[in-house]
């Protein structure tokens, strides 16, 4: 599975810091139901400096982007781009099911 890698900053916005695209992939990743998302790893620092990591989904058909419940958390940011980099397509799957479990069928029968 191709990934690319995006840059990686975390910009201070009124004393918090905005959540970070690390990586966007290239390939599909299809539900049970025949559904396709775009799927990307994302990072944001914690207070205590360890970073927490990620994956949103964007499906196909322009329905609203959601994401996964925490799937990392590493000690650097050099950590968790090593995370999102060795992320397969059984991975991002796996992810996406637990998104949608805690979305409920809501975000899978919209057309």
């Amino acid at each position: 599975m191709k990934n690319r890698s995006r840059e990686h900053v975390c910009f201070k916005v009124v004393g918090w810091c905005v959540a970070v695209v690390l990586a966007e992939y290239t390939e599909t990743i299809v539900d049970p139901r025949g559904k396709g998302f775009r799927a990307r790893a994302c990072a944001l620092p914690t207070p205590k400096g360890a970073w927490q990591g990620w994956i949103e989904f964007d499906p196909i058909d322009g329905a609203p982007r959601f994401r996964s419940p925490r799937e990392t958390e590493q000690p650097t940011r050099t950590d968790v781009v090593q995370w999102a980099d060795r992320l397969t397509s059984r991975h991002l799957e796996h992810a996406l099911a637990r998104a949608l479990g805690r979305l409920g069928d809501s975000i899978v029968l919209q057309s």
